[in-house]
């Protein structure tokens, strides 16, 4: 009985002498505590703070112009600069054109056309073209992808698209009646073979193809007369030989087969005599 309280005295006398050897290695970590003024906490540890994220900071482009350009320019790397024509800047700040291709009103394209294109052309690589083809030449306009000649075209008279009504043609610019002499003449004038033609000549007396005499003219427009024997156009349209001749010969008023009166002539007889 006795040895066995000495088994026992002795086990608790190591155990104690084994807990104090393990708080004598180390003490167990002491809990983190909270830094009055941050929002994380920092360790007891200094050579491993914990710290937020820095935020990301956006640096302002440096590059100004003083004075600043006017309302048609850039400021481009500090310097104003105009965009609507120029390669190296076309539109904006850097956007540099390909080579072969020029700047205009800020896009990059082909070579411009001097002199500038008809209505309805386009500049290609510098040349004018209507559609697929060539530009076009003398009176012809280009009207969506052909060449048009609009002095003539019934679809296209005078401009592109400008049909002519059924009857008509297309003289000059302009749409016309296909009647003969285009339904009308001047006063004075008729159509004659398709052309307005005067009918107050010997050729065309009062009518077409109405043909006066040798001797005869066509007077008042309307009528063939012989001009040697008539005493209402002796000599002449319109000379009448009135009171002062009682005929007309050779183109020249007579009285009794004589000159003519200075004032009346009565029965072959000049009163006064």
């Amino acid at each position: 009985m006795k040895q066995r309280w000495i088994v026992l005295l002795s086990s608790l006398v190591v155990c104690v002498a084994l807990a104090a050897a393990g708080c004598a290695q180390g003490m167990p970590p002491t809990p983190p505590t909270r830094d009055a003024g941050q929002d994380a906490f920092v360790s007891i540890d200094a050579a491993r703070p914990v710290t937020p994220d820095a935020p990301f900071v956006t640096m302002p482009d440096a590059a100004t112009c003083e004075p600043a350009c006017s309302a048609d320019e850039a400021c481009c790397s500090g310097g104003c600069v105009g965009t609507d024509d120029n390669p190296n800047h076309c539109g904006r700040c850097g956007n540099r054109c390909p080579m072969g291709m020029v700047c205009a009103e800020g896009v990059c394209g082909g070579p411009t056309c001097t002199p500038a294109c008809d209505t309805g052309e386009t500049c290609t690589g510098g040349t004018c073209r209507c559609g697929a083809g060539a530009a076009c030449t003398g009176t012809q306009t280009c009207c969506g992808t052909t060449c048009v000649d609009t002095q003539t075209s019934a679809t296209s008279c005078g401009s592109c698209g400008r049909a002519c009504a059924s009857g008509e043609a297309c003289m000059a610019g302009r749409c016309v009646s296909t009647a003969p002499c285009g339904g009308s003449c001047p006063s004075g004038q008729m159509c004659c073979s398709g052309t307005c033609t005067r009918v107050d000549t010997v050729a065309n007396c009062g009518a077409c193809g109405r043909t006066c005499g040798a001797s005869q003219e066509c007077c008042g427009g309307m009528t063939c007369v012989s001009t040697q024997t008539d005493r209402n156009n002796c000599g002449g349209c319109g000379n009448a030989c009135g009171m002062r001749g009682d005929a007309c010969s050779m183109g020249s008023c007579t009285c009794g087969g004589a000159a003519a009166c200075l004032i009346s002539c009565t029965f072959g007889m000049c009163f006064p005599a």
